[in-house]
This record gives C-alpha cells, structure tokens and sequence, in this order.
C-alpha cells in the first residue's frame, strides 16, 4: 500500500533505545504497527536533555516495520539514564509541537553495559531493558518462566497495639511467598519486589530458590518468624517497605534487570471479583 500521510499513537511508536557505549554507536527506533507504510513528515526526535533532531521530509516507516537513526544521524547520543525521547510533530500553521509518543528509558544495574531499553511486543506499552539489542526487528526479551508469587498474606488477623505500634499493627504479619515451579535452582539475587511494596533482594550474598522451593518475602523477618516456629530462616528474607493493601493492590516480581516476569493483582472479593480481568487471565482471587 502507498505510505499513509497520517499517524496515530497507536501506530508509530518509539520502539528502541541503544547508548552510545565504547565501540557500539547508539540508535533510537523508530516501529509501525499499522497495515500500512507511513510517510513522517515535520516530526522530530526530542530529549529532555536539550537535543532535538529534525526527521528528514519524506522518510517512511514501513508497515509493521522499523526506521533507524544511529546516533551520528541524530547528531547526539542516546542514554537509558536520566533523560525522556518523545517523538514530536511540528503544526505546520502554528509551529507549535503535537505530541506523538514518549519513551521513558531506565539503565541497568550497575557495571551492565550493552543492554537496549524498548518494548515488547514491539509497539507495546510493556517496557524492558534487553541483553540483545534488536536494531530493525523484533524486541526479544528474556525472562525467567519458573519463579512465581504464590500466596500472599495481605489481611492477617486483627493485632492489638503494642509494642512501639499504634495503629495497622497487623501489617506486620503481611507477607509474600515465591515459588520456583522449575526443575532447577534460580539465582534471584539482585530481583525485587514493588508497586504495594518494594523490597530489594539482596546482590550479595547469592540467594536463590531451589527447583520446588519457596522464598517468603516478609513484612518484619522477626514477626514472622516468631509467628512460625521452627521455619528455615534462610527462607526468609525482609523487611520490606510500605504495607499491602487489606482489600486490594498489585504486586510485581522483577528480575536482576528490572524486568518484570510476574504480577499479581489480588482482592478480597467484594462483590466480585477479577470475573473480567483485564489481562484476560482469572487470578483465582476470589
């Protein structure tokens, strides 16, 4: 089909993000998710750094297809730290800037080097940092399959004040168990737990979770076990900051990356609850 002279969110999207890092030239990628080709025309690339580039007339973004511009093209360098690229059309009778699409990258863990910040699927709103960047295809991601959230204790039972707290002294018995449904040990040191609550699993020393085995997340490491004696405190790790909601929250399990390779979104039923989900995917929260 004939390039298109119009463009929606939905349609071209910045789609990856490669620094500039010693020998590799960096890249900013362009993905069109429509059926057909479509011809940028007043479009720039802009940073919240300051740098601006101008797409030349007439480029066009093939359907389903990419558009790359090294960092010699741009003129500048692009970063995964500390700066914003929105994707911008320029009115022709005001002049004024229509927005388009943004892309907010993070960098990795530090010393990680040639890592790519983009989405997937391609032109997707899930964000990622990926160990292979994909200039002109498709984003691959890797992600762990076998580590799960698996229960969750977010509504314990009633505790009185005491003992330096005044109020929601229950939260201290909230925990968060992990689960490895895989048929080998997975080193999780360095993941994290965030969105109700954010706990950052130790990077050292090593922790991981055995094939079948389980890892409680807690609200207090010390309430926990004193709430269950005899437990293995090597399978315990805490504390975590914030408290789970008692009627409903979201809990995100995210790797050494900070990609996110499980989520739940719990409730307590009242009235009825994920029968719809968004996700298409019943929790079985009921």
């Amino acid at each position: 089909r004939p390039p298109s002279t119009t463009e929606s969110r939905s349609q071209v999207t910045l789609n990856e993000v490669l620094p500039t890092e010693g020998a590799s030239t960096g890249f900013i990628e362009l993905h069109n998710s429509g059926a057909s080709g479509l011809t940028l025309s007043q479009h720039r690339v802009i940073d919240s750094l300051g740098h601006s580039f101008t797409i030349p007339a007439g480029t066009v973004v093939p359907a389903r297809g990419w558009r790359i511009f090294s960092a010699t093209s741009l003129g500048f360098s692009p970063v995964l730290a500390g700066a914003t690229c929105v994707l911008v059309k320029v009115d022709a009778g005001s002049g004024d800037l229509e927005f388009v699409d943004a892309l907010n990258p993070r960098g990795g863990p530090a010393g990680s080097s040639g890592l790519s910040f983009g989405r997937f699927p391609d032109g997707g709103d899930d964000l990622y940092l990926m160990t292979a960047p994909t200039q002109g295809t498709a984003n691959t991601v890797t992600l762990s399959p076998d580590i799960v959230l698996n229960e969750i204790q977010y509504h314990p039972p009633f505790a009185a004040p005491g003992g330096g707290c005044t109020r929601n002294c229950s939260d201290a018995h909230q925990w968060i168990e992990l689960h490895n449904k895989g048929a080998g040990a997975v080193n999780v040191a360095g993941w994290s737990i965030s969105k109700g609550v954010d706990f950052l699993i130790p990077a050292s020393p090593g922790v991981s979770i055995p094939a079948g085995g389980f890892l409680v997340i807690a609200s207090s490491r010390a309430t926990f076990l004193a709430d269950h004696a005899g437990f293995d405190p090597a399978r315990v790790l805490g504390d975590w900051t914030k408290d789970l909601a008692h009627d409903s929250d979201t809990i995100n399990v995210n790797d050494a990356l900070g990609n996110r390779v499980d989520h739940v979104k719990y409730g307590d039923g009242k009235p009825l609850n994920d029968e719809e989900p968004e996700d298409d995917v019943d929790d079985r929260t009921f």
